[in-house]
C-alpha cells in the first residue's frame, strides 16, 4: 500500500473511527484502525462489533493494499503533523508516515482477522432528510433510559409504517415521541437502535443538508446507516419495546398555554431548591397561569408566577421531577408550550406547537 493524503482530512478521520474501537484484551484486533486503499480512495474503519464504520477519503494512490495498526498511535500522531500532503507506505507490517520535516513507522498487523465492516449501502435502502432525522434524535435521545436492566429502554424505537417513521424512547418515567413522514416506504417494521450508536451517527453526519441512507439488515439483525462517504453499522437491541401508545391520554381537563422562556427561567430558579427535595417542583393552574414552586428544608423556598392562557378547570396541583421538564423545554424549538393536564395521578403531556409531530409526556410525582 502506498499513498498520499491530506493530513487534515486523515486526522478528522481517524479521529471519528477511533471512538470506535474496542479495548477488549481478547480481542486485540479490535484496537486497531483498519485502513485500505482502493483506487483513489483510502477506507478507515473500525468496530468494536456492537457498531462499526468506515469512512473514504480523497487519496492519491500509488499502490493499493491494506494495514490494520493500532488506534491510538495513529491517531495521536497523525493529529500531531502540520497540515500539508504526507504519504503512507505499508511495507510489510509497519506503516510509514512521511510527512514536511517528518517521518515515523508505526508497527502494524495483518487484516486477516479484522471483522468484516460495512462500507457501502445496498441500493434498496430508504433516504431521510438528515435535518429532519437530526431534529428527531434530538428530541428523543434525552429520554433514553440508562438503566441496563432494561435493555430495551437504552435504545430508541423505530417504527416504520407506509411513507411514515416513528421514533419513540422511555425511561420509564417520561417518553418522547416524534413522527417523521417518509417518501417511497413500503417496509413495516419495528426496532430498537443503541442510544451510544445514534449519538454516534450525529458525529459522524455533520451535514444539515442532503440525506441519510438507512437500511435494516434482518438477516444479520443491524441497521446500516449512510452519509457521504461514511457508513456506520450498529446491532439492534433484541426485545420488545413497551406498548407506550396505552398510557397517552386521549382527552384532557385542562391546557396550559406558555411562554417557554419565561417558563424555563421559573424551572430553573425552582431547582435550585428542588435538589435538596428530590428533585421536586410543584405546579399550580391558577387564573391567568401557573405557579410553580419548590421548597428544602435544608435551604428554603421559592414560587414564581408564569403568566399563560388556561383552557379548562383551574386550581390542579401537580407534581414533577424539574429535570424532565427543564430537558424538554431545551429541545422545544417554538417560543411558546403547551402543556395538558388531567389530575395528580396521570400524565402530563407535553407540546410544542412548532413541531406538530413531537409529544412529551411525563409521570407525576406523587407528593
Amino acid at each position: 500500500m502506498k499513498l498520499t493524503i491530506l493530513q487534515n482530512e486523515f486526522a478528522k478521520s481517524l479521529s471519528l473511527v477511533s471512538r470506535f474501537v474496542s479495548s477488549r484484551a481478547q480481542l486485540p484486533i479490535l484496537g486497531n484502525i483498519k485502513l485500505e486503499a482502493t483506487k483513489n480512495r483510502l477506507l478507515v474503519m473500525a468496530t468494536n462489533l456492537e457498531n462499526s464504520i468506515a469512512v473514504a477519503i480523497g487519496a492519491k494512490v500509488l499502490r493499493p493494499g491494506e494495514l490494520a495498526v493500532p488506534a491510538k498511535a495513529i491517531s495521536e500522531l497523525v493529529g500531531g503533523l502540520g497540515p500539508g500532503t504526507i504519504s503512507l507506505t505499508a511495507n510489510k507490517e509497519q506503516l510509514e508516515i512521511e510527512g514536511d520535516n517528518f517521518k515515523g513507522k508505526v508497527l502494524g498487523v495483518n487484516t486477516s482477522d479484522f471483522p468484516f465492516v460495512p462500507v457501502k449501502l445496498p441500493p434498496k435502502s430508504m433516504k431521510i432528510e438528515q435535518s429532519i432525522f437530526k431534529g428527531a434524535l434530538e428530541r428523543t435521545l434525552f429520554a433514553v433510559s440508562s438503566d441496563d436492566t432494561r435493555p430495551v429502554l437504552t435504545g430508541i424505537l423505530f417504527m416504520l409504517e407506509k411513507n411514515k417513521l416513528v421514533l419513540a424512547s422511555s425511561d420509564g418515567f417520561r417518553l418522547s415521541q416524534v413522527e417523521m413522514d417518509l417518501v417511497k416506504n413500503s417496509l413495516t417494521e419495528r426496532l430498537i437502535i443503541p442510544k451510544n450508536a445514534l449519538v454516534e451517527s450525529g458525529r459522524a453526519f455533520e451535514k444539515e443538508n442532503g440525506q441519510i441512507d438507512f437500511l435494516f439488515d434482518k438477516e444479520n439483525s443491524q441497521v446500516i446507516l449512510g452519509a457521504g462517504d461514511t457508513v456506520l453499522t450498529s446491532r439492534v437491541i433484541e426485545g420488545e419495546f413497551p406498548d407506550f401508545t396505552k398510557i397517552i391520554p386521549s382527552s384532557f381537563r385542562v391546557t396550559v398555554n406558555l411562554e417557554r422562556e419565561e417558563l424555563l427561567r421559573a424551572v430553573k430558579t425552582s431547582s435550585v431548591f428542588a435538589r435538596d427535595s428530590g428533585n421536586i417542583i410543584r405546579l399550580k393552574v391558577e387564573n391567568g397561569g401557573v405557579r410553580i414552586s419548590s421548597e428544602s428544608a435544608k435551604t428554603g423556598s421559592q414560587e414564581a408566577f408564569t403568566e399563560g392562557k388556561i383552557d379548562g378547570d383551574e386550581g390542579l396541583e401537580i407534581s414533577f421531577n424539574y429535570r424532565f421538564i427543564e430537558e424538554f423545554l431545551n429541545v422545544a424549538s417554538g417560543s411558546e408550550v403547551e402543556i395538558k393536564f388531567n389530575d395528580t395521578t396521570s400524565p402530563g403531556v407535553f407540546l410544542d406547537p412548532k413541531s406538530k409531530n413531537f409529544l412529551h409526556l411525563i409521570m407525576p410525582v406523587r407528593s
